[in-house]
């Protein structure tokens, strides 16, 4: 269990992925996407935003999720294969 009480970007950007698995499994969600999810309202530079959800995208896989989370062409992704728990926000 990972604890992103603290850290509200990870944990929204970990939140839009896990709804767009649980809603269309095995579609990646754009990197447009999670910088949206990640830094709702925020407007910044593509290279800042870029820079930021790289940023972000690491310290999901260091806390744990490296296996889980896929990278793709058109963005980023839970593995369709492997089940995951609901869990209350």
């Amino acid at each position: 269990e990972v604890d992103f009480a603290r850290r509200n970007v990870p944990r929204r950007i970990l939140r839009a992925l896990a709804s767009a698995r649980r809603d269309a499994p095995g579609e990646a969600i754009s990197r447009d996407a999670l910088i949206a999810a990640g830094w709702p309202g925020e407007r910044m530079s593509a290279d800042a935003a870029d820079k930021r959800l790289r940023t972000a995208i690491w310290a999901l896989r260091k806390a744990g999720f490296d296996a889980l989370l896929l990278t793709r062409d058109e963005g980023y992704l839970l593995d369709p294969f492997v089940p995951l728990r609901e869990l209350e926000a």
